[in-house]
């Protein structure tokens, strides 16, 4: 109703006592009405210079409600015609319903046309109405639902442009070219997980819920009231289920890790040779010799792994020790809190070389790390360094179960107490990483933690304070922009986005471009390595923040053996020396927003990223003790993203594979939301298929860490894996094949290994696992091939290397290797100087795969190590290999030198 105020208002105070609802506009101008016509020749004026063109779609007039004749849009009186005359916008849905129109998309910034079309349809019609963007809902997010939307409703999508053209941030998948014979690959919601997920009666909610899914009509004769009474409020309605439900599934990824009592039964005295190594002019522990009687001291230098080889072999002369126990942690330059400006990494790298060195002199001797960070429950760590070991112990537990034992926190001057349950906890080994306080003995266990409060119901408004001013480390990768671009979206004003290439950085335009759009007025772009603490202050005074968002960090994959002080620095360097010097530097500053992404490897640890979970754990243990101070933090330790998160698509197959999924970003940053809300200072925010994860993880190594899941109950059992530090028995599978004639031994193995390859590769059968086919063929990576090489370890009781599938690229070739190892035959000069040549042919097919190359380059070393221990002279004549009189040796040349220059130099002795 348009016109003069009265006139409009004793119409519309008619229609209200007769029941209906009536709201008034907000609008400049009566549009639409006689009070229009002093400024009709004005407009015409306009519209008649304006250049018009055909439509390229039929349109239906609001001014007739008829699809517009030819040329009739093109002229400048139909315009005038247009803002004069009534909207027959409901003569026109009728028109389009007599067109056999059943689809209806709103163009337009909300859902205001699509309520009104719905009352214009005839009850029971089955279109489809949506609108394209909501005033409420991110645009990206509202356009992708309307368009899935118009998908399933049978509407043909050009998906290639609706997401972006193949962009670095679209991953596309594949499904299969197949019938789907046997297995289902589209998730099945049912009412009960629907019901489950946010915590109501599965029978009524879910069935409620189904009816307001199917539309207004039904739930209007479900409700008994008219259809019309619904169309305003049930796509808001709708909207809020799917977010419930969405916030709720996001809420069971979330968990926090406890701290628990554990019983560990009383033992008197620890038998056996135990060796405990401390630094020189360190006097460690004394008067544990009272409960370990076979207690030897050792002293050593942990920076030089040759050094320390040599003096362990010296150690381990004549009775095998039953554990070694490592004090280098306990050294009075770890004590105190580290300063970020002192060499704080010292203890995890001392850790770092030991467990290298037991590995050089083939000790499988189970290691125990002592550490004295200040852990347990109700406790902020006391040296957040130190926590960067139990990170690093973490992964080389999982890699090397054979050499480790566990990990245990003692106070500063432990008593008679404490070392007696020091000792229970060494001569049980069922808990791998406690604190000992006293007689009492606390576990380290991973606990579901879903929010203190219930699901939100979206209203607009925030539970958490939104910075004005955010800094974002990390800032001008994918990931950065995601979450600078939140909190955008949630009022932050100006954002400064800092990273080592600063404005160099590729795609850095469209990252400011991105966030004006969201709403900046301010974007900055700067250069700052955070891992330079001069620079982090530099940045601090010129760019003064109140909210500060770390996530720079370097990602690392590569076995423990291969790593090196140097690039452990590096790794530990942006992630934790950032979060430090960030926090130092912040602590008199009135933030409202202090977050630190982790990651799961810092949690539970990850095969072949000990240096990246070193890194993680430090800076978890950095906001732990700034939250014990009062200041504002959260460190969130994430599973893996989807669409620039540090995953690649292959590594996200394999991760779900298992049991890690991938998470959706917009999903994730649901869990960024939940996570600054509450008030832990760390979390864990991951989507875990514990039936999946649970066996794969244990499958060489008990975790006690995941015996307080229920989602793990039932599946912990059976994973078959050996509690922390025990040897085991022997293998079935060496009992089986002991007995085998040779041909028949052989054939065995081959069928085993396939096997293997298979379950390692997802397959349900051997039949994509040749016997002659290379392993990389297959799709066997660095990850996965470590995952066989631990399965056949455990199978075999065999020391194998985690290049194994490198050095013998086929089934059968492998088969024949364990065949020979398990037979005698694997210690003799010709099989070592077999596996070098091996080794050399694997590295000049390698390629660039980083990977692969550094896995090939320990191996390649610890074989020289073996041939020289051994004897040998060099390799068979004729190979190139072995240098002249008058020339260093190989041996020594290779000393010191880089993965690359090795490989550049056998390149050049083989002549290639």
């Amino acid at each position: 109703i348009s016109g003069v105020e009265a006139g409009v208002e004793q119409v519309a105070s008619v229609l209200r006592e007769r029941g209906r609802r009536t709201s008034r506009l907000r609008v400049s101008h009566a549009f639409h009405s006689p009070l229009m016509d002093p400024m009709l020749e004005a407009f015409r004026e306009v519209a008649e210079r304006i250049t018009y063109a055909p439509p390229a779609i039929p349109v239906v007039s609001n001014v007739t409600g008829q699809v517009a004749a030819e040329g009739e849009l093109a002229s400048a009186g139909y315009w005038v015609r247009h803002v004069r005359q009534a909207v027959r916008f409901a003569d026109g849905v009728d028109t389009l319903t007599a067109q056999g129109v059943t689809r209806f998309l709103e163009i337009g910034p909300d859902g205001t046309l699509t309520a009104l079309t719905q009352n214009c349809l005839p009850d029971g019609s089955g279109s489809l109405l949506t609108p394209l963007l909501r005033k409420d809902t991110p645009e990206h997010t509202s356009a992708l639902r309307a368009l899935a939307l118009l998908h399933v409703d049978g509407a043909e999508i050009d998906w290639t442009v609706a997401l972006g053209g193949g962009s670095a941030r679209t991953r596309q998948v594949d499904l299969p070219t197949y019938a789907f014979q046997r297995t289902r690959f589209w998730p099945v919601i049912s009412a009960h997980t629907v019901a489950s997920a946010t915590g109501s009666d599965a029978r009524s909610d879910a069935s409620f819920w189904s009816v307001v899914e199917r539309g207004a009509p039904e739930l209007a004769d479900t409700l008994g009231v008219p259809a019309d009474a619904l169309s305003a409020v049930l796509p808001a309605l709708t909207d809020m289920r799917r977010a419930h439900v969405e916030r709720a599934e996001v809420d069971g990824w979330r968990y926090r890790v406890e701290w628990e009592p554990v019983e560990v039964p009383t033992q008197r005295s620890l038998n056996g040779r135990w060796l405990l190594l401390q630094a020189p002019g360190d006097a460690l522990l004394t008067g544990l010799e009272r409960f370990v009687p076979g207690l030897e001291r050792v002293t050593c230098d942990a920076r030089d792994r040759a050094g320390l080889a040599r003096a362990l072999e010296s150690a381990f002369a004549g009775a095998r020790p039953a554990g070694v126990l490592s004090c280098l942690c306990l050294s009075e330059r770890d004590t105190g809190e580290a300063s970020p400006a002192s060499e704080p990494h010292a203890g995890v790298a001392d850790t770092m070389v030991l467990v290298q060195a037991l590995g050089d002199i083939g000790a499988p001797v189970p290691l125990w790390v002592l550490t004295r960070a200040g852990f347990g429950p109700g406790r902020a760590p006391r040296d957040p360094a130190q926590a960067a070991v139990w990170g690093f112990g973490r992964v080389a537990a999982l890699e090397h179960p054979e050499r480790w034992g566990g990990l245990v926190d003692l106070a500063s001057q432990p008593g008679g107490d404490e070392l007696a349950s020091l000792v229970a906890v060494l001569a049980h080994g069922d808990e791998d990483q406690v604190a000992v306080r006293g007689a009492a003995v606390h576990a380290r266990r991973l606990r579901p933690a879903p929010s203190a409060t219930p699901v939100p119901v979206p209203s607009g408004e925030d539970d958490i304070r939104v910075p004005r001013r955010l800094l974002v480390t990390g800032g001008t990768g994918a990931l950065g922009a995601r979450v600078a671009e939140w909190f955008t979206w949630r009022g932050t004003k100006e954002v400064v986005l800092a990273s080592r290439g600063g404005t160099d950085v590729e795609g850095v335009g469209g990252t400011i471009a991105l966030l004006e759009a969201a709403g900046a007025e301010r974007v900055e772009v700067v250069a700052c390595d955070v891992a330079d603490r001069a620079q982090v202050a530099a940045l601090l005074r010129a760019h003064p923040v109140d909210g500060i968002a770390h996530m720079a960090g370097v990602p690392d994959v590569g076995p423990v053996d291969a790593m090196t002080p140097v690039r452990l620095e590096q790794v530990m360097a942006a992630k934790a020396l950032g979060t430090a010097h960030l926090e130092e530097l912040t602590r008199e500053a009135d933030l409202s927003v202090f977050v630190v992404f982790s990651s799961i490897a810092a949690v539970w640890g990850s095969g072949g990223q000990a240096a990246y979970a070193a890194a993680n754990a430090w800076a978890d243990a950095v906001v732990e003790a700034r939250r014990a101070r009062g200041a504002v933090g959260v460190s969130v330790a994430w599973g893996p993203w989807s669409g620039g998160g540090m995953v690649s698509d292959a590594g996200a197959t394999e991760l779900e594979r298992r049991g890690l999924r991938v998470m959706d970003p917009v999903r994730a940053l649901m869990g960024l939301e939940s996570a600054l809300a509450g008030g832990d200072a760390s979390v864990v925010v991951a989507d875990v298929a514990w039936e999946r994860f649970v066996p794969a993880f244990t499958s060489r190594r008990a975790a006690p860490l995941l015996t307080g899941l229920p989602q793990a109950e039932g599946v912990r059992e059976e994973s078959g894996a050996v509690r922390a530090g025990s040897a085991g028995g022997v293998p079935a599978l060496v009992e089986q094949v002991a007995a085998l004639a040779p041909q028949a031994r052989a054939e065995a193995l081959l069928g085993h290994v396939r096997r293997i390859a298979a379950k390692a590769l997802g397959h349900a059968d051997t039949s994509g696992v040749g016997a002659d086919r290379a392993f990389r063929d297959m799709g066997f990576d660095s990850l996965t091939a470590v995952e066989l090489r631990n399965a056949l370890v455990k199978d075999t009781g065999l020391s194998l290397p985690t290049t194994l599938v490198f050095d013998h690229p086929t089934p059968a070739a492998l088969a024949r290797h364990l065949d020979a190892e398990l037979s005698g035959r694997g210690g003799s000069m010709a099989a070592r100087l077999a596996d070098l040549e091996s080794s050399v042919a694997r590295i000049m097919d390698a390629g660039p795969d980083q990977d692969v190359r550094t896995l090939l380059g320990a191996r390649l070393r610890a074989l020289l190590d073996e041939i020289e221990a051994a004897g040998g002279a060099g390799v068979a004549d004729g190979s190139g290999l072995a240098g002249s009189d008058d020339e260093l040796s190989l041996g020594d040349r290779l000393e010191g030198a880089s993965d690359e220059e090795l490989f550049d130099l056998i390149s050049r002795e083989l002549g290639q």
